[in-house]
């Protein structure tokens, strides 16, 4: 399917989404997005792309559980690394406006990493190292089965093991996601 024919059928679900106003006023009460995810290392040259998976559990208060999960498929121009997958738990914080929920979070998480040791030798040593990441972002509660979702995260961490290498980078994530919402006005205490 091109580009142009995905293009329309979004924009079709998105009309018949704001002409169905009276579904998104319920509260959400599961979340999940998956979408290809372009990342930024700040301390080494390296612009990976992750397949972001998420799901999210609404809290009352205004809060929901989230797990998130980064498979590191590879770099356009240098492979800095064999493979580098990140794993993040945590809670974030909502905003609610609308149909529009605005977020922040902080979640500590793990990284499954290798350094490419090419021209040095063929053997890698792969660690699990420790993460921790602040995330900000919005869903935007078009229909009663779908969002969109827009996040950036910056991840701060180190990687132990054959030589030392800092894993601070931000990435962005954004597009559909599908949730599930509240049937009953009990669900609705959920966004107050």
């Amino acid at each position: 399917m091109g580009i142009k024919n995905f293009s329309i059928i979004i924009l079709l679900f998105a009309c018949q989404a704001f002409a169905q106003t009276d579904e998104v006023k319920l509260p959400p009460i599961f979340a999940s997005q998956l979408t290809f995810a372009p990342a930024n290392f700040w301390n080494i040259d390296s612009r990976p792309i992750y397949l972001h998976g998420s799901m999210q559990l609404f809290l009352k208060n205004q809060k929901a559980f989230s797990g998130e999960a980064f498979y590191y498929i590879g770099e356009p121009n240098t492979d800095k690394f064999m493979f580098h997958h990140m794993l993040f738990f945590g809670i974030n914080f909502y905003k609610v406006k609308g149909i529009s929920y605005w977020y922040a979070g902080l979640q500590p998480g793990l990284s499954y990493t290798a350094v490419n040791p090419f021209p040095f030798s063929r053997e890698y040593t792969a660690g699990i190292n420790p993460l921790f990441s602040v995330n900000f972002g919005g869903q935007f509660f078009i229909y009663r089965f779908m969002h969109f979702f827009v996040q950036i995260r910056t991840i701060m961490g180190q990687h132990s093991f054959d030589r030392p290498i800092s894993l601070f980078q931000s990435v962005f994530s954004a597009g559909l996601g599908f949730n599930l919402m509240s049937n009953n006005s009990r669900g609705a205490n959920r966004s107050q």
